[in-house]
């Protein structure tokens, strides 16, 4: 009786390994900054980042992990809204008098909107010579 309460509790052990691994990461992507970009609490510099979403960033707020060759950053995610269709990632960012930052991450592969603030040190920078306000968009692939 025992040996069969182990194996089943082994085998119930793996397969719960088994769908944590495979749900640890629900999204990846990838984008290029042409400059220099605020995200939540980080500074991202001009590059190739990659993005990734723990699995619990599919069901509420989650994780981001951003990561390039300047380092990497984790970002809590905000508040999530359920896309329709499935379509191209993107980053939509907020220009500040000059001063860039990301206000909306859409990932299409998996149908989720998450929101961000924009920094009140972005808020309240005035950068000579920069002007204008406004949002563009960066496709995430």
């Amino acid at each position: 009786m025992f040996r069969i309460q182990y194996a089943l509790g082994t085998m119930l052990l793996a397969a719960a390994c088994g769908v944590t691994a495979n749900a640890a990461q629900a999204y990846r992507g990838t984008f290029h900054l042409p400059f220099q970009t605020y995200w939540g609490g980080s500074v991202l510099e001009p590059g190739e980042y990659t993005v990734s979403i723990e699995a619990g960033g599919t069901e509420g707020p989650g994780v981001l992990h951003v990561k390039g060759s300047h380092g990497t950053a984790t970002i809590l995610a905000g508040p999530v809204e359920l896309r329709g269709g499935v379509g191209p990632g993107r980053l939509v960012l907020a220009n500040v008098n000059g001063v860039y930052a990301i206000q909306q991450f859409d990932a299409g592969a998996i149908g989720k909107s998450f929101s961000f603030r924009v920094p009140k040190a972005v808020q309240g920078v005035s950068v000579h010579g920069g002007g204008g306000s406004g949002t563009s968009a960066i496709t995430v692939h």
